[in-house]
């Protein structure tokens, strides 16, 4: 396959700030990217589990118990904190996404600190996003 000069993107380019042009669609690299992307699998999972259970919870009553789970004060604690951590989690990542979109020309101070803001808001959403999930199936 023959790919033109200038139409391809190294593996090590990619580690790089996007190039200065007026199409630039990205003030950061590549990889620092991938972690919001990424973490919207996770918050998208943490999210149905926390559907389930509230859909689940209305009809299920444990074995040997006179209640369902809807009425059961530590249900409602675990699905509040388990709501509260991925409503959490999912704002870093929109904020880190919104400051990425408003930096369009930035020095390598800047990239580099939003790089790490964007690393940090993927990994927070997945850890919180697992928590969650924790919380709903326990």
């Amino acid at each position: 396959m023959f790919v033109p000069l200038g139409r391809h993107v190294s593996f090590f380019g990619m580690r790089e700030p996007a190039p200065k042009r007026a199409t630039r669609g990205y003030a950061t690299n590549f990889f620092a990217m991938q972690g919001p992307l990424l973490a919207a699998v996770a918050l998208g999972l943490a999210r149905d589990a926390i559907a389930s259970l509230r859909e689940r919870a209305a009809a299920k009553t444990p074995r040997g118990g006179s209640m369902t789970l809807a009425q059961q004060p530590t249900v409602h604690e675990a699905l509040a904190r388990a709501e509260a951590l991925l409503r959490s989690a999912r704002a870093f990542v929109y904020e880190a996404s919104q400051a990425s979109d408003a930096l369009t020309d930035p020095t390598p101070e800047q990239a580099t600190e939003l790089s790490a803001t964007m690393r940090l808001a993927g990994a927070h959403a997945t850890a919180a996003a697992i928590q969650a999930v924790d919380l709903v199936y326990d």
